[in-house]
Protein backbone atom coordinates (compact mmCIF):
# COMPACT_ATOMS: atom_id res chain seq x y z
CA UNK A 1 0.00 0.00 0.00
CA UNK A 2 2.90 2.59 -0.34
CA UNK A 3 1.80 5.71 -1.74
CA UNK A 4 -2.05 5.13 -1.64
CA UNK A 5 -4.37 7.12 0.80
CA UNK A 6 -6.10 4.43 2.78
CA UNK A 7 -9.60 5.86 3.99
CA UNK A 8 -10.32 3.60 7.39
CA UNK A 9 -14.50 4.34 8.11
CA UNK A 10 -13.23 2.15 11.54
CA UNK A 11 -14.67 3.99 15.11
CA UNK A 12 -11.98 1.08 16.66
CA UNK A 13 -9.20 2.24 14.65
CA UNK A 14 -10.24 5.95 14.81
CA UNK A 15 -10.30 6.11 18.75
CA UNK A 16 -7.50 3.80 19.65
CA UNK A 17 -4.82 6.07 17.08
CA UNK A 18 -6.33 8.92 18.50
CA UNK A 19 -5.39 7.60 22.24
CA UNK A 20 -2.35 6.30 21.31
CA UNK A 21 -1.15 9.79 19.69
CA UNK A 22 -2.09 11.52 22.72
CA UNK A 23 -0.50 9.12 24.79
CA UNK A 24 2.51 9.90 22.78
CA UNK A 25 2.40 13.95 23.18
CA UNK A 26 2.12 13.23 26.95
CA UNK A 27 5.38 11.04 27.12
CA UNK A 28 7.19 13.36 25.24
CA UNK A 29 6.43 16.36 26.85
CA UNK A 30 6.86 14.69 30.27
CA UNK A 31 10.02 14.69 32.37
CA UNK A 32 8.93 11.91 34.64
CA UNK A 33 10.25 8.56 33.98
CA UNK A 34 7.28 6.61 36.00
CA UNK A 35 4.54 8.81 34.19
CA UNK A 36 6.28 7.73 30.61
CA UNK A 37 6.33 4.13 31.44
CA UNK A 38 2.64 4.06 32.83
CA UNK A 39 2.04 5.49 29.31
CA UNK A 40 3.34 3.35 27.87
CA UNK A 41 1.94 0.34 28.94
CA UNK A 42 -1.64 2.01 28.36
CA UNK A 43 -0.16 2.38 24.33
CA UNK A 44 0.65 -1.56 24.56
CA UNK A 45 -2.97 -1.62 25.52
CA UNK A 46 -4.35 -0.35 22.72
CA UNK A 47 -1.86 -1.96 20.60
CA UNK A 48 -3.54 -5.53 22.00
CA UNK A 49 -6.62 -3.92 21.12
CA UNK A 50 -5.77 -3.43 17.49
CA UNK A 51 -3.99 -6.83 16.73
CA UNK A 52 -6.67 -8.98 18.45
CA UNK A 53 -9.75 -6.56 16.66
CA UNK A 54 -12.74 -9.23 16.42
CA UNK A 55 -13.58 -7.10 13.25
CA UNK A 56 -10.47 -7.71 11.60
CA UNK A 57 -10.77 -8.89 7.50
CA UNK A 58 -7.85 -9.84 5.48
CA UNK A 59 -9.38 -8.44 2.48
CA UNK A 60 -9.80 -5.20 3.58
CA UNK A 61 -7.59 -2.30 2.60
CA UNK A 62 -8.63 -0.48 6.06
CA UNK A 63 -8.12 -3.49 8.39
CA UNK A 64 -4.70 -4.13 6.58
CA UNK A 65 -3.16 -0.93 7.23
CA UNK A 66 -4.79 -0.62 10.95
CA UNK A 67 -2.75 -3.95 11.51
CA UNK A 68 0.22 -2.54 10.10
CA UNK A 69 -0.18 0.58 11.54
CA UNK A 70 -0.69 -1.93 15.19
CA UNK A 71 2.28 -3.77 14.53
CA UNK A 72 4.74 -0.89 13.82
CA UNK A 73 3.74 0.77 16.85
CA UNK A 74 4.59 -2.93 18.94
CA UNK A 75 7.72 -2.76 17.43
CA UNK A 76 8.48 0.45 19.20
CA UNK A 77 7.08 -0.63 22.57
CA UNK A 78 7.92 -4.25 22.68
CA UNK A 79 10.55 -3.86 25.43
CA UNK A 80 7.38 -3.97 27.65
CA UNK A 81 6.12 -6.88 26.51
Amino acid sequence: MPGKKVKIDCLIFSESKEIIKNIEQKIQISKNHKEKLEWSYDIVEEIKSLLSCEKFDNKSPGCQYCRSFARLKKDNYHFLE
